[in-house]
């Protein structure tokens, strides 16, 4: 059984375990290994994991290889800007390879600097033709020149089944004159 067969067979068993709600935490030791699987391919320094709120301008961390830095389940507003366009809307990659590329797109560029890192690649994770997150690998300035994804492409979709059911069990809408109780 390939890697990434393996990878797909403990995502299915672990959202069948999980019919309800999905307790993301108990997904890290599969995540773990899609970093592993996709960082023999292209090597990264931070590796997270952020699916799109079905109702709400914002994206959730569903991983990361620094929760110290970048906790589970935290969110962020998702901007409107040339990311969002190619990434979400048209469901293309983005690559960057220095901080300043980097300013325009994302507020926490400091964040980002202040770690050591520089470069990034956001992969769409798409669901029946919609993107519904991202895998995002970052490393040290320059890593990312001219980054060969070939062989990630279709290991970054194995997250789409997970994606999709959280998006589903844990992303409610909040109707207008709720209450939080």
């Amino acid at each position: 059984m390939s890697d990434f067969s393996a990878i797909a067979k403990k995502l299915e068993q672990l959202l069948k375990q999980q019919p309800n709600q999905i307790e993301i935490i108990q997904y890290r030791p599969v995540f773990e290994s899609l970093s592993k699987l996709i960082g023999d391919v292209i090597a990264h320094k931070l590796f997270t994991l952020t699916v799109i709120h079905p109702f709400e301008a914002k994206v959730i961390r569903l991983y990361s290889s620094e929760e110290g830095d970048y906790a589970l389940e935290d969110s962020k507003p998702i901007l409107h800007n040339a990311w969002t366009e190619q990434v979400i809307s048209k469901r293309d990659v983005f690559s960057a390879s220095s901080i300043n590329q980097l300013k325009s797109f994302f507020p926490d560029y400091q964040k980002i600097a202040d770690m050591g890192l520089g470069s990034v690649i956001n992969l769409p994770i798409c669901w029946h033709d919609e993107c519904i997150g991202t895998i995002n690998l970052l490393d040290i300035e320059g890593a990312y020149v001219k980054p060969k994804l070939e062989g990630i492409l279709s290991c970054a979709q194995l997250a789409a089944p997970v994606f999709n059911a959280y998006r589903q069990l844990n992303c409610q809408k909040v109707l207008p004159g709720a209450k939080d109780e």
